[in-house]
């Protein structure tokens, strides 16, 4: 992790789709001046690691990093010791690429898979009730992996472009041991659920002057859920409980200017505009914070501002079926959420690297 930020709320107009805390992270570069290699074991994972330069004297560089549940190695080797094991790995890493006249590109990604299983643990020839013989398999997987580009229009202007995607899955299995069946496992229920987001970022920024500057952008995002459970029925049979699906697309773009109005006062104003292309709903945010600077280390801050974000899609795409038979989506024309929020602010920079932030938060949804 190179940077990240942290809004509790009354967030700048380049951030958009959020109406309550929004946290902000990227991954740091890998270092150009030398190769590293490191190999940690620790309580919770085995890591592997590697950073450095593709050719040495130049300025693009690599960083990948694995980690693998040390518990589930112990596992396999000395099962008679551990007890609820998750078993997780995950992967990151950062390709940067730097050149001469088409600007700084970067390949950047984040992956986790974890499964459990919960096994039927009781003698079968003695159970109170029957789902005590019930046997359950769940994992989860998020996937996130994107290619950003940015490039300097002049000493004072760049424009830097992103696409990204990210896809989790949930899915689970619930076996019976069947007491009629010789204890034979039968499949009782089953779970599939995906969401995916394809998003399309392109900034803009020019510093006018020395205490002024100017940012404009858009996002786009195409975004796309699944959802599907069956289970055994009254009857017997194999029903789907829940099957829905949907996708639409989200539009927001912004324009946000700085200034500072003297050695003491900073302002940030801007606007956020989104449309939510499946019903049409639009948002208008205006967003302002001021900041006034007690010292060259104390400084307080007044920010506040409209937020709109759409529900979950899943919200929208809800089914009803009408006593004729016919099914409707009586969600599908719901509004998009929207908040005002309201934060006052105190930050100190401290000795030794450390700083001190103090907020009060108001946020009223509607």
């Amino acid at each position: 992790l190179g940077h990240s930020d942290f809004f509790t709320g009354a967030f700048p107009a380049e951030i958009g789709n959020a109406y309550a805390g929004v946290f902000d992270l990227k991954l740091r570069k890998g270092n150009k001046e030398k190769r590293s290699y490191t190999l940690q074991v620790g309580t919770l994972g085995l890591a592997a690691s590697a950073e450095g330069y593709f050719k040495k004297g130049g300025s693009s560089s690599y960083l990948l990093n694995y980690r693998y549940s040390t518990i589930d190695i112990i596992d396999r080797f000395l099962p008679a010791i551990t007890e609820d094991v998750f078993p997780f790995q995950d992967f990151s890493m950062k390709i940067n690429l730097h050149t001469e006249k088409a600007g700084t590109f970067s390949f950047f990604g984040l992956s986790g898979s974890t499964s459990t299983f919960d096994p039927m643990n009781r003698d079968t020839s003695d159970y109170d009730f029957i789902w005590d013989l019930d046997e359950a398999n769940t994992s989860q997987k998020l996937n996130a992996w994107g290619l950003s580009h940015q490039i300097l229009l002049s000493n004072s202007s760049y424009i830097r472009t992103s696409l990204g995607h990210t896809d989790w899955r949930y899915s689970d299995e619930t076996r019976r041991l069947n007491p009629q069946n010789n204890f034979v496992p039968v499949i009782i229920d089953k779970t599939d659920f995906a969401e995916q987001q394809w998003t399309l970022t392109s900034k803009y920024h020019r510093k006018i002057n020395a205490s002024s500057s100017l940012r404009a952008g858009f996002t786009f995002r195409k975004q796309i859920y699944f959802y599907d459970f069956k289970g055994i029925g009254t009857d017997g049979q194999f029903l789907s409980f829940l099957e829905n699906k949907g996708k639409t697309y989200l539009m927001d773009g912004f324009g946000q200017f700085k200034k500072n109005l003297s050695d003491f006062w900073i302002l940030n104003a801007g606007i956020n505009i989104s449309h939510f292309t499946l019903n049409g709903a639009t948002g208008i945010d205006p967003r302002i914070g001021i900041i006034y600077r007690l010292n060259e280390n104390k400084r307080i801050g007044l920010s506040t501002g409209l937020y709109t974000k759409p529900d979950h899609l899943s919200t929208y795409f809800i089914e009803r079926r009408n006593l004729n038979g016919d099914i409707s989506t009586p969600n599908i024309d719901l509004p998009m959420i929207k908040s005002i929020h309201l934060v006052g602010s105190y930050d100190q920079t401290l000795e030794n690297n450390l700083r001190l932030k103090i907020e009060g938060y108001y946020q009223h949804l509607y």
